[in-house]
């Protein structure tokens, strides 16, 4: 079979369908007597053309793009650009003035182009195809929804919002303007969950029973994120299912390809509390002022404090490579706090047990669970395995290879993406296993198909999918913190400003 070949910018990329098949590694199957059986293991050489949108137009049409939050997320979708000639990027809108000028200086706009707040983009006629937006979690509807209603298309960083009300507000405000509306939920786009996805929907599974899904933290992000960051405390920011796992709940909706049924969880913060703390440091709340800074394995010094000057350090203080600035913001902010003294509710270990709904009424419906936990040696790399009728896939980043397994005569087949695939470099390099350009890319073909007049289908999921996988992440919180065994459907209903509201 000839090469795929996908027109991409910068000279075409090759994808070949396998570069090895992947019956190279079949092991041996069971001694059981053969069985007429149709063939379940198939070369999956249909699996490349999986992995990239097919390009809209013939000729390449460039989208135009404002970023309207310059922080990690924003510029990395916004890096996009200074390798794919896809995407242009004409203006910024930042308050910090040490990320504007560096980010207006790196992509050379106009000073025009350049603003401190977004709302003075209102005072402008449209002056690109879209907005970036990747202000903080508690930020995201306000922008989104006035630049949308000037026509601007949206890609917006995860979560929709902090409020389930505020979800629900931005999908009717965004759908009534009717232009592009992306998500940040980056799993579903990365090239490796793109070929679970396939197998899937390629029926290989047969009828799916049972989904189960670790997020293992690595530990010293969370510390950094969720014990001391920003999103330590919902008050300030919200809570760690919804900023950490949204994308984890919309990757287990993406595979299943069915609507959330019910939904139980527990989870607490277990480990990070004050009963914890050590006794020599019962009288202190820093760690420049604690005696055990040398020693801690949480010690702010260590880990902000030695030499690096990347994440995230950077996220500390803006001008990392100044030891005295660093120091500053340990001894005044919160990022110096002791671990086991800051006021953290953010959970380090969750259980989500969810319920999908069934086809009919004598069908059994499947079910999942998401287990998120941050006492883990795992460097964020998510493990999903999915128990079909016929077989049993086993889906393992860390080890970068999915694993197929019949459950009558337990021939296993073992796929490695990364080795049987040509992948972009630059893609796989942006994070998430490329799911970081993945997005952009997908987004920007669905503004391009929107502006040809052809439908979005394929490119970026509907308003009323992405509304789904949130209006479950907040029933489970409110599972979490009740004790109910939640009807997705009925907490929908109870936060809704219009009955009729169905998604």
């Amino acid at each position: 079979m000839s090469p795929t070949a996908i027109d991409l910018p910068r000279g075409e990329v090759i994808l070949h369908p396998l570069k090895r098949g992947p019956s190279a590694r079949v092991e041996p199957a069971s001694t059981q007597p053969p069985q007429q059986r149709p063939p379940v293991f198939p070369l999956l050489s249909s699996l490349a053309r999986a992995l990239f949108p097919p390009p809209v137009l013939a000729v390449q049409t460039p989208v135009t793009a404002i970023l309207v939050g310059a922080g990690l997320r924003g510029t990395r979708y916004a890096s996009y650009a200074q390798h794919y000639p896809d995407l242009v990027i004409v203006g910024v809108a930042e308050p910090n003035p040490h990320r504007r000028a560096a980010f207006a200086e790196e992509y050379q706009l106009r000073d025009d182009h350049v603003f401190k707040d977004w709302k003075e983009i209102l005072q402008h006629p449209q002056l690109a195809d879209a907005v970036i937006v990747a202000t903080l979690d508690n930020l995201h509807v306000e922008p989104t929804v006035n630049l949308s209603r000037l026509g601007y298309h949206v890609l917006l960083e995860k979560p929709m919002a902090t409020r389930v009300e505020d979800c629900i507000e931005l999908a009717e405000e965004v759908e009534k303007t009717g232009v592009v509306l992306g998500i940040g939920h980056v799993l579903r786009y990365s090239y490796f969950n793109l070929v679970v996805k396939k197998i899937v929907e390629g029926g290989y599974l047969g009828d799916i029973i049972n989904i189960q899904h670790i997020e293992p933290f690595r530990l010293h992000s969370f510390v950094h994120s969720y014990v001391r960051g920003h999103w330590r405390n919902e008050k300030i920011s919200t809570f760690a299912l919804l900023a950490k796992s949204c994308h984890d709940v919309d990757l287990m909706h993406y595979f299943v390809g069915r609507k959330f049924a019910r939904v139980s969880s527990f989870g607490s913060v277990r480990h990070f509390r004050q009963s914890q703390k050590p006794a020599a440091a019962k009288n202190v709340n820093r760690c420049l002022d604690c005696p055990l800074q040398d020693t801690c394995d949480f010690s702010a010094k260590r880990l902000y404090m030695n030499g690096n000057t990347g994440w995230p350090v950077n996220t500390v203080s803006s001008t990392p490579e100044d030891m005295e600035s660093v120091a500053h913001a340990l001894r005044t902010g919160p990022y110096g706090k002791c671990v086991w003294d800051t006021d953290n509710d953010a959970v380090d270990h969750q259980v989500v047990n969810m319920e999908f709904e069934s086809n009919g009424e004598d069908q059994g419906a499947p079910t999942g669970t998401l287990t998120m936990v941050a006492m883990s040696t795992g460097t964020n790399r998510r493990k999903t395995r999915i128990f079909g009728s016929r077989l049993e896939l086993e889906a393992d980043e860390e080890a970068e290879e999915i694993r197929l397994t019949d459950l009558q005569t337990l021939q296993t087949m073992v796929i490695r993406p990364h080795e049987d695939f040509d992948l972009p470099e630059i893609d796989l390099m942006s994070g998430h296993g490329g799911g970081d350009y993945n997005l952009v890319r997908h987004f920007v073909e669905g503004v391009r198909a929107h502006k040809a007049g052809l439908s979005t289908e394929g490119y970026v999921p509907s308003v009323q999918e992405t509304l789904a996988s949130h209006i479950f992440v907040f029933a489970a919180e409110h599972s979490r913190k009740t004790g109910v065994v939640q009807s997705v459907d009925e907490y929908l209903r109870e936060h809704s400003r219009e009955e009729s509201l169905e998604f």
